[in-house]
């Protein structure tokens, strides 16, 4: 009896053996692929933050240049506005002056350097100097005719043809100083009294745009009045 109750205890436990290590594997397993899914749910969590960072930094990206391109159209804007200006004949009889006042310093710079040509430069530097007095008291003249004088009878037409009158003068020492330019001592000389042409012929364009408007402006009478105006 004892030997027949042996091979039954050793198969029992045999199979006890069995399945303890089925269910073990089987709990390995799942803690394995539960590792795993943890793993790559954290992969894809770092994968979406990396996503959102790279969002972040595009989006931070995309406000500078919005940034950058507002700051560059406002630049644009800046120099169109100044182009209006000139194109609209805004000239003030300081801003004359002051133009005329920083050129006659320039010249006169240019004639103390120059033994050569600094007497010529000198006599294109007073010249511009007493036609830019001339110029600025006739610009004055214009704006402080009143509106209802220039609504009904027009501008004041003889300070403008004072103004057309100064530009010949202006344009004649443009001349003298384009003469003079080959005769400078050195390339410094020739390149400031480059510059120095370059500021009148500037000048010119903004007393011809001042003309031009005043000019154009709207009046009852100053189509009948100009032609008698000297």
């Amino acid at each position: 009896m004892k030997t027949k109750m042996v091979p039954v205890f050793l198969s029992v436990f045999l199979l006890s053996v069995m399945m303890f290590s089925v269910a073990r594997a089987k709990s390995v397993g799942t803690v394995s692929a539960n590792a795993n899914v943890d793993v790559e749910a954290r992969i894809q969590g770092n994968a979406t933050s990396t996503d959102a960072k790279a969002t972040v930094r595009g989006n931070a990206t995309s406000t500078v240049e919005k940034n950058n391109n507002a700051t560059s159209t406002n630049v644009r804007n800046g120099n169109a506005t100044s182009t209006n200006a000139k194109a609209n004949g805004q000239l003030t009889a300081l801003e004359h002056r002051s133009a005329v006042a920083s050129f006659v310093k320039s010249l006169l710079s240019v004639a103390d350097r120059d033994g050569g040509i600094g007497a010529q430069v000198r006599v294109v530097a007073q010249s511009q100097n007493d036609s830019a007095s001339t110029t600025e008291n006739a610009i004055r003249k214009v704006e402080n005719r009143s509106k209802l004088q220039t609504f009904i009878f027009g501008s004041d037409y003889k300070s403008l043809g004072q103004l057309r009158s100064e530009m010949v003068t202006t344009q004649n020492n443009i001349n003298q100083l384009n003469n003079l330019i080959a005769k400078a001592a050195n390339d410094a000389d020739k390149a400031e009294l480059e510059a120095q042409i370059k500021v009148l012929k500037d000048s010119q364009v903004k007393v011809e745009a001042f003309i031009k408007a005043r000019e154009s402006s709207f009046s009852l009478l100053g189509w009948l009045v100009k032609p008698f105006v000297k």
